[in-house]
């Protein structure tokens, strides 16, 4: 396997993310359905809560801390895929609760 076969692996997930998110795959503005499931994903992966879990008992359960420091990193792979900050995932995910945003 040599490095255009890597390339362009790479360039084949760049656009299949582009169309499930973005308009048109234009890569520049979020979807309708694209800003739906995104704030379904925040709303599931919980990226700006602590990843520290206490158990019953008072002590860190660090398997629950795992579990959530996953889900945050699915989220950060998102990011990053999308070439997006918080910033604008959280002005579309308001945007969708003020209802400016339907279903497509």
């Amino acid at each position: 396997m040599n490095r255009d076969f890597f390339l362009d692996i790479i360039k084949r997930k760049k656009r299949a993310y582009n169309a499930c998110f973005h308009l048109t795959g234009s890569g520049e503005q979020l979807s309708q359905s694209g800003v739906i499931v995104l704030s379904d994903i925040v709303e599931f992966c919980k990226p700006y809560a602590s990843t520290h879990v206490s158990g019953r008992d008072g002590m860190i359960d660090p398997i629950a801390a795992a579990v959530r420091e996953g889900q945050r990193s699915v989220y950060l792979h998102l990011l990053k895929q999308l070439h997006l900050d918080d910033s604008e995932i959280i002005k579309a995910t308001q945007q969708l609760e003020k209802g400016e945003l339907g279903y497509e």
